[in-house]
């Protein structure tokens, strides 16, 4: 879709649960991944802006991530689901929470603020909740009477960061006894502790605050919500190789997004162009036969014009040199 951040692609490839990329410039932030068993009623799983949270853009603030757009909170502004309907009920270990947020605001004294919470209609029972700032300037998973985790990682700075919590089990449950968190693409180790929950994703959710009505609300940013289920892998180093790869090409999907391509036809002839250096064309007539791609006449350097098939059809992509 070109008119979706390639980011956006990297997510819904690696089939998260749910996803809210919050591009719309305003009104509800629609929930992007794909729910199909049951049939869901799709309004449910819409996050809807409570008192008066709003969306910035990345290109405006000059983040220097190219994500769109993001949500904007105020401390007491949030976006709320009160019954999310994935006919899944929980998710158990192991599983995997991403974002993006920056902080903003006073930091000098102890916030505690809550950036995500799931849980019991209408919305927030710690089932877990991603919180800031209970201890001193610590990002935590909190599960309520299901524990939490420790020694989690501190970051006071106002600059964008990319946080992937990784629930391995807690040795009984899962295939695993231990919980990461991943900063910036680097792992922070095992901050379990003595949380052991999974993620109910059929009742409440809240974004931006720990209660409907804003109380313990984050006063910063936050984007690029994606759940995970990770029960396909067996054991702790297939899931540490998956989200190692994940956090990275995540990353660089925010800080280095590929070239688009652009097409203009005239008559039987097609103008390929694209941005930057270092890419070749590459052509194919059957997108469906991985060996089939091969260097375009001329393809080293953007623009290209190339022929209209007279039949059948044709393949383009970039391959990076």
């Amino acid at each position: 879709n070109p008119d979706e951040p390639d980011y956006t692609s990297a997510v819904l490839a690696d089939q998260p649960v749910l996803y809210w990329n919050f591009e719309e410039e305003e009104g509800n932030a629609i929930q992007r991944a794909p729910v199909t068993l049951p049939a869901p009623n799709p309004a449910n799983n819409e996050l809807l802006p409570q008192l008066g949270a709003t969306r910035v853009a990345h290109s405006e603030i000059g983040s220097g991530l190219t994500l769109g757009n993001a949500a904007d909170l105020n401390g007491v502004s949030y976006f709320q689901a009160v019954d999310l309907d994935t006919g899944l009920g929980l998710v158990s270990a192991p599983w995997a929470v991403e974002f993006w947020f920056q902080i903003q605001g006073d930091n000098s004294m102890q916030r505690e603020d809550y950036l995500i919470n799931f849980g019991t209609y209408p919305g927030g029972d710690n089932s877990p909740a991603f919180i800031f700032d209970y201890k001193p300037d610590q990002f935590e998973v909190f599960g309520g009477a299901a524990g939490r985790t420790d020694n989690g990682p501190t970051i006071a700075d106002n600059e964008w960061h990319h946080l992937l919590w990784v629930y391995y089990g807690d040795g009984a449950t899962g295939v695993g006894n231990r919980l990461e968190a991943w900063v910036d693409g680097v792992t922070a180790g095992d901050v379990r502790s003595t949380f052991a929950r999974g993620i109910k994703v059929s009742e409440g959710l809240l974004v931006g605050a720990a209660i409907p009505g804003g109380s313990g609300g984050f006063e910063g940013r936050i984007d690029e919500l994606a759940v995970y289920k990770l029960d396909d892998l067996a054991t702790e180093a297939d899931i540490t190789a998956r989200v190692e790869e994940l956090a990275a090409r995540h990353m660089n999907a925010a800080l280095n997004p590929p070239p688009r391509l652009t097409l203009v036809r005239a008559g039987s002839q097609i103008t390929i162009s694209w941005p930057g250096e270092g890419f070749v064309l590459q052509e194919n007539a059957n997108v469906a036969n991985p060996a089939g791609w091969t260097d375009a006449a001329g393809g080293a350097a953007s623009p290209v014009t190339v022929t209209v098939p007279a039949s059948g059809m044709k393949f383009y992509r970039l391959r990076q040199q």
